[in-house]
């Protein structure tokens, strides 16, 4: 059989949090320890927030404590041979810092991967920049050497007209020519 000695000396060997309190309850709602905590505690049958821990069933439930009125987690389990319930108490902040402290990290971490992120996508993106420099470099090129191109082809043209027409030229002086030296001969 656990005696209230007992269950007490377990409630002070608990490592609880700063405004932690773990306690007893009966069924009808009376406190029979609050774990040596310097609390007065309303009586539980009072505070229709804490109705359903007489239930007989285990229970958490985030609510105001209604001994300090700060939000709390409260959790029941009942001790169906003693017909107790263990109450337990911890401020919601209490709970939730190690949830926060994973946010933090989850936080620096997701900041620290959006800076390499952006480390990548600047040197990637000053590596596309230089390329499309040369490769705009290399257009520039190309067209004046097809334009150069162009321009000897159309003086290689031009050279070639005037040669062709100095050709039909002479080619027509040695045609009247050798026309006249024909007619001479045939006289």
């Amino acid at each position: 059989q656990v005696t209230v000695e007992d269950l007490a000396k377990w409630f002070f060997a608990l490592d609880l949090p700063r405004g932690g309190i773990v306690s007893l309850v009966d069924q009808s709602g009376h406190w029979i320890h609050n774990g040596g905590q310097e609390v007065q505690l309303p009586d539980v049958g009072e505070s229709h927030a804490l109705d359903s821990l007489l239930v007989g069933r285990t229970v958490t439930r985030e609510m105001n404590d209604p001994a300090t009125g700060e939000v709390s987690q409260i959790s029941a389990a009942p001790i169906p041979s003693a017909g107790w319930s263990v109450v337990a108490r911890q401020p919601l902040r209490a709970v939730l810092a190690p949830v926060r402290s994973s946010q933090r990290t989850l936080l620096i971490y997701f900041i620290l991967c959006l800076l390499v992120m952006l480390l990548i996508s600047g040197r990637m993106y000053r590596t596309l920049r230089r390329y499309d420099r040369e490769r705009d470099l290399a257009q520039d090129r190309l067209q004046r050497a097809y334009r150069d191109v162009e321009e000897r082809v159309r003086q290689r043209t031009s050279d070639l007209t005037k040669a062709n027409r100095e050709l039909m030229r002479l080619a027509a002086i040695v045609q009247s020519t050798n026309d006249a030296i024909g007619s001479l001969t045939l006289d």
